[in-house]
């Protein structure tokens, strides 16, 4: 069993590979006037069979960063409008990665470039190129659930009403006014006070009311 699976990890290696070498032998075929955005996809393809092929050795990775850099210096209009538009995101994210511990950045796999856990996030344009912070879709969830948590915090420590309670004296139940005319009984004013010093948790919603 551990000799097929090294069989198949060495195949797949090995196709990895040949793709890698199968790009590289393409591109320097590639006519010089050909179209930066066709190029693009092609150096964006590039990218990201080195990225799996792991280990690709000096000479294959200078011939990968010279693709790389050769995308950078020929970019069309469209990836133009696309640098601008992550420029003005750059000065945005600030202040929301400022909001988000550094050590829980990158705790969570970002759903925009797909970068896993404990892994950076690349650019969106130049594919490969790790970014300064994370993507704001990887940092939003984290916040959200803090203030989740703030949320949750506050309605704890907010005073119990006197009809979030059952009343002990004549038996009505949360949200049920007392039989009496004259307001609640004392008894259930006293025991909010009492689970609110104790700051006893609420029921969740449609559970059993104390």
């Amino acid at each position: 069993m551990t000799a097929a699976a090294a069989d198949y990890l060495t195949a797949v290696a090995a196709a990895r590979n040949e793709r890698l070498n199968a790009l590289l032998d393409d591109l320097d075929r590639l006519p010089p006037d050909l179209d930066p955005n066709v190029l693009r996809i092609k150096v964006r393809e590039l990218l990201q069979a080195a990225s799996q092929a792991g280990s690709i050795g000096p000479h294959r990775q200078a011939r990968v960063n010279a693709w790389r850099e050769r995308v950078r210096h020929t970019a069309g209009p469209g990836q133009a409008v696309q640098q601008r538009v992550l420029a003005g995101e750059e000065k945005r994210l600030p202040q929301l990665h400022k909001q988000v511990a550094r050590r829980m950045w990158l705790e969570r796999s970002c759903p925009r470039c797909g970068a896993g856990s404990g892994q950076t996030c690349v650019v969106d344009t130049t594919p490969g190129d790790a970014r300064q912070v994370p993507h704001s879709e990887r940092l939003k969830p984290i916040i959200n659930e803090r203030r989740e948590q703030q949320r949750a915090q506050a309605k704890a420590r907010r005073p119990w009403r006197v009809y979030e309670v059952a009343c002990p004296d004549c038996g009505q139940g949360a949200e049920k006014r007392c039989t009496t005319s004259g307001g609640p009984h004392r008894a259930r004013v006293e025991l909010a006070k009492e689970f609110t010093l104790q700051r006893k948790p609420r029921p969740a919603p449609g559970g059993h009311q104390p």
